[in-house]
């Protein structure tokens, strides 16, 4: 069974796919949205979690793997924290890119098309 792994930023929280969660579960999608994060800079830091740092600690890469895998990315038309302008900067390196008139999250305001898009990539013979 495919499996999705939705992502979320900064400000939301697993919970908020829910929607997407269930309707993929439904359809026999697997999907889970880990905790990430606290939802803020300051709450990283509770209880002893060290704060994120500039450039994570990580190191350089020695792959981008964004360069050899699939990817779509959605410009979100509609956005009033990222404009589309930088939106469709960022999506020029994927494979694909789609345009939603939509805001920020479209998995809150509009799960369904969140579905869609991710029923016709993962699953066999409903790519259009």
């Amino acid at each position: 069974m495919p499996a999705v792994v939705l992502v979320h930023g900064l400000y939301h929280r697993p919970e908020h796919f829910d929607a997407v969660a269930r309707r993929q579960r439904s359809s026999g999608l697997d999907a889970v949205a880990p905790e990430l994060h606290r939802g803020s800079p300051e709450a990283e830091t509770e209880g002893g979690r060290p704060a994120p740092t500039s450039g994570c600690g990580r190191g350089v890469p020695h792959r981008h793997s964004w360069k050899d895998t699939p990817s779509t990315y959605v410009v979100c038309g509609q956005d009033r924290a990222i404009g589309p302008a930088p939106q469709r900067t960022m999506a020029s390196r994927c494979t694909e890119v789609r345009e939603w008139g939509t805001g920020h999250s479209p998995f809150v305001g509009q799960p369904s098309l969140l579905v869609g898009l991710l029923r016709e990539l993962l699953v066999p013979g409903r790519r259009p």
